[in-house]
């Protein structure tokens, strides 16, 4: 019951403008800037959501570009309390967009 309602209101506050941290990641209304490099070569890039491809193993989300392989950000779900709603967040956005 909690989780849907979750989903939605993340997804309401995104589409009117409130960014979302996703670990080192951040959810907009744009899409998804993924961060790559680490220190001083850190990059946040957009990926727009129709590029994004998620997958789930051994305990991570991992999400990409589908564009470009080495754009991607691997999201420990013990550690990111949002890594497991990604996708669901991501596909209502979607949908309230369109």
């Amino acid at each position: 019951q909690v989780v849907p309602e979750l989903v939605e209101k993340l997804a309401k506050n995104i589409v009117s403008g409130t960014a979302l941290e996703v670990g080192d990641c951040r959810l907009t209304n744009r899409g998804m800037y993924i961060t790559t490099g680490k220190l001083v070569w850190k990059k946040e890039t957009l990926v727009f959501f129709s590029d994004l491809n998620f997958s789930r193993y051994g305990g991570y989300v991992t999400v990409s570009s589908v564009k470009d392989s080495k754009i991607n950000a691997s999201l420990y779900i013990r550690d990111v309390w949002n890594a497991a709603l990604l996708e669901f967040i991501t596909k209502v956005v979607m949908e309230m967009k369109t």
